[in-house]
């Protein structure tokens, strides 16, 4: 559903992915012809011909992936980033902490468990974990916290949902 703060008309998408077809000036981290990827934002446009940003906002693409795979991962992967590290602080906690991501088959839950497995110990389970007396350092809920009420005693000293 399209809500009224979007300005019309509205280009859908917010994730893309494609070849560099031009490059400004002042550009130095890539060049014509990169393959690049990047999350437009809430302004969206990812479904327009072309799209025109600064260069903190392109990521080089892996080399290996089609573009439809390529144009999935910014969101779903900054998103799993975000949670993993601005809001759980996993990069401030004990290598080897305990994370359980609920909903790791989705595309978060997927990103959030490679994302943590160089410093930690994901682990991927159903919602009964949260009930099951273990105590959990980081619980990522990929649905978007329905849990939250039923995980009140599954943190460790300094868990974090």
């Amino acid at each position: 559903m399209v809500t009224s703060r979007l300005r019309m008309p509205f280009t859908l998408g917010f994730d893309i992915a494609g070849t560099l077809k031009a490059c400004g000036p002042e550009v130095t981290a890539f060049a014509v012809g990169d393959r690049v990827m990047s999350l437009l934002g809430h302004g969206g446009g990812g479904q327009a011909e072309e799209a025109l940003m600064p260069q903190s906002r392109l990521a080089l693409a892996p080399a290996t992936s089609t573009w439809v795979q390529t144009a999935a991962i910014p969101l779903v992967g900054l998103t799993a980033l975000q949670a993993l590290h601005s809001r759980a602080h996993l990069d401030h906690r004990p290598r080897g902490c305990e994370v359980l991501v609920i909903g790791a088959t989705g595309g978060i839950g997927s990103f959030a468990v490679q994302l943590a497995a160089p410093g930690a110990r994901p682990h991927t389970s159903r919602a009964f974990e949260l009930t099951s007396g273990r105590k959990w350092d980081v619980v990522l809920d990929a649905h978007a916290a329905c849990l939250r009420p039923k995980a009140t005693n599954c943190f460790a000293q300094v868990g974090c949902w």
